[in-house]
């Protein structure tokens, strides 16, 4: 039977003949060979399993076996490795897969931000599981990018087997626990408040503007699209492309919004400016998908907000839902302008320009 083999219980592996074999339950196809007078490990490559003697016990140690076993399995040929650093290897592995261009931006930011800032000058040969955790340990304030992080790293090690190295460092890391999911949505009071800051914060505030319109996620108002008077096709979401249809007004922000970046700036410049605080940009989404339920069934909403239906729905219903979101779309809009026109008890003013893009 499969056993975990360490030096203890080879020891304990009595000498017998006939031969026989115990394999290794954490590298199965890797075990020992026990004959009347040796101990041999040994590896069992391909389909048809042939049989390679890897040294005897105890002058080949249980270490050593087991890394020699890994490379015969990865790297059966017995290829060159490519002895790079992290930093290069990292290079030509965004230059070589094929993703969509939203999947590739994030691949690129997460890998570089964290990963090459960190390590990126050693040679990826040496990376351990300890440095891995020294990566992800640092993030634990912000456990959505600690998830994506790790979830990024590992596939990036597994493309370099056996590229550059046998194993992955991160063989047996578990991934962080995936963050909870968030419930926040803004009062219709700071919904004004936000709005009507927006308003004073150029090209950073248009954006806010058209994700509280439209739903749409942080990167989307900005990224390719194809806008007519009464359609715009957003071509790099996270789902694919997505049309939805627009009013004169959307099509107005639509036309004039421009490349931006500083979220994080720009977000605390407009918390300031609103006196909203406590919720992030995708936390304006939902609060659309909620209140376009005031003006049509959730079914439409999810379809505005481009969630993927049940796989039988998925299936069965090929119907394009572009025009039965437009009512909806256009009663939203109505709602929420009447919404920041209304008077409070306390004195408004506009307020001040606070644009930290120099718009």
């Amino acid at each position: 039977m499969p056993q975990k083999l360490t030096d203890l219980s080879i020891a304990k592996l009595p000498l017998k003949h006939p031969q026989y074999t115990v394999y290794d339950t954490l590298l199965p196809s890797f075990g020992i060979r026990i004959g009347s007078r040796s101990k041999s490990f040994i590896v069992m490559l391909g389909k048809d399993r042939k049989r390679i003697t890897l040294g005897q016990y105890p002058t080949l140690t249980l270490q050593k076996a087991r890394e020699a076993a890994r490379l015969k399995i990865t790297n059966p040929l017995g290829l060159p490795l490519d002895n790079s650093s992290v930093a290069t290897a990292i290079e030509k592995y965004l230059a070589a897969i094929s993703v969509k261009d939203r999947t590739h931006r994030d691949y690129t930011r997460l890998l570089n931000a964290h990963l090459k800032s960190a390590i990126g000058n050693r040679r990826i040969e040496d990376i351990t599981a300890r440095d891995i955790l020294s990566i992800t340990d640092k993030l634990k304030d912000t456990p959505a990018e600690r998830y994506h992080c790790h979830a990024s790293m590992a596939t990036f090690f597994s493309w370099c087997v056996p590229r550059y190295i046998t194993a992955s460092p991160m063989a047996g890391l578990k991934n962080p626990s995936k963050p909870n999911e968030r419930d926040r949505i803004l009062t219709d009071n700071e919904l004004k408040a936000v709005y009507l800051a927006a308003g004073a914060m150029g090209n950073y505030g248009t954006i806010i503007r058209l994700i509280m319109l439209l739903g749409l996620r942080k990167g989307e108002p900005i990224g390719p699209k194809t806008l007519t008077d009464t359609l715009c096709t957003f071509e790099d979401t996270k789902t694919g492309k997505h049309t939805l249809p627009i009013t004169p007004y959307m099509h107005e922000l639509l036309s004039k919004v421009r490349f931006s970046n500083g979220w994080s700036k720009n977000k605390a410049a407009l918390d300031k400016l609103s006196k909203v605080t406590g919720y992030t940009h995708h936390d304006l989404r939902r609060t659309v998908g909620t209140n376009l339920c005031r003006f049509t069934d959730p079914f439409l909403s999810e379809r505005v907000l481009q969630h993927a239906m049940p796989k039988i729905q998925r299936i069965y219903n090929r119907h394009d839902f572009t025009e039965q979101m437009r009512k909806p779309l256009e009663d939203h809009q109505a709602w929420l302008i009447a919404l920041t026109q209304q008077t409070t008890n306390t004195a408004s003013s506009t307020p001040q320009s606070t644009n930290t893009e120099g718009d």
